[in-house]
């Protein structure tokens, strides 16, 4: 007995046709029914595969296809901007550069002008400043010598005294020396040794004592000419003429390295030459 492979009816080896579902058997029924409950069993295995796997779902070539669009055109976006920038042609900057560098170096040297044209005036108004100041100091002394030879007294404000206090006491007033030329160098005065009063004396008296009233600008160094006159003076409601003195055009007072010449009795002080 075998099975109908159609409808599973048991029939005889020998039938070629199920009397149930009148299905051909073939002579190799038996091979067929040896494979086919396999081949149904894998077609139902399949079957359950199909059910249970967990499908991925396909690429979506549309949206590719735009994304990939996209990008080519931004390439091509970017291709031709630097292109664009390549084939521009560079502006010349060499011009700029010349008129800054010129105008940098005008400002240079305006500014080093001005500096030292200001520098150049500072330092003349401080040598001007300290030139006024020994024409001054110059002055003071030449007037200290003229008052000593008019013999006035600062104490009593009277002139052609015999004498005049000083140091709490009286001095007396001395004659002008007669060689006329005083010079005093390294400390000392030099004069005619011969005459009865001498420039050392004359001087000393001025600068040791007469000096001690009022203060004196004495010189470093000096070279003074002086002359005896005599001068009409009014004393006491009465004119009367003194013995008195001058000093000379030519003379030269030194106050460090500022020397200062009389001329028409004024003085024009300079600076050393080196």
């Amino acid at each position: 007995m075998k099975n109908c492979p159609n409808c599973g009816a048991l029939i005889n080896d020998d039938q070629t046709t199920c009397s149930v579902c009148n299905t051909a058997i073939f002579n190799d029924i038996n091979q067929s029914n040896n494979q086919q409950p396999n081949i149904f069993i894998n077609s139902i295995s399949n079957d359950s595969e199909q059910e249970n796997k967990v499908y991925e779902p396909l690429p979506n070539t549309e949206t590719n296809n735009k994304d990939e669009e996209k990008a080519n055109v931004m390439t091509n976006i970017l291709k031709e901007h630097e292109e664009k920038n390549n084939n521009q042609p560079q502006k010349d900057n060499s011009f700029k550069s010349a008129l800054l560098s010129i105008i940098v170096v005008i400002a240079i040297i305006v500014i080093g002008f001005f500096g030292v044209k200001f520098g150049f005036n500072k330092i003349n108004n401080g040598d001007d400043k300290i030139i006024n100041e020994v024409v001054n100091q110059a002055n003071n002394y030449t007037n200290i010598i003229k008052n000593y030879m008019k013999k006035f007294d600062y104490k009593t404000n009277q002139i052609n005294l015999n004498g005049y206090y000083a140091k709490s006491r009286t001095n007396s007033f001395l004659s002008i020396p007669l060689s006329g030329k005083c010079i005093f160098k390294d400390g000392k005065w030099i004069g005619s040794d011969e005459e009865e009063i001498s420039c050392e004396k004359f001087f000393n008296d001025i600068n040791n004592n007469y000096c001690s009233t009022v203060p004196c600008d004495i010189p470093s160094e000096a070279e003074i000419y002086l002359k005896e006159t005599y001068e009409t003076m009014k004393i006491n409601d009465s004119e009367e003429t003194i013995t008195t003195g001058t000093i000379s055009d030519g003379s030269t007072l030194t106050y460090d390295d500022i020397i200062c010449s009389l001329s028409n009795g004024n003085y024009s002080c300079n600076y050393k030459e080196k």
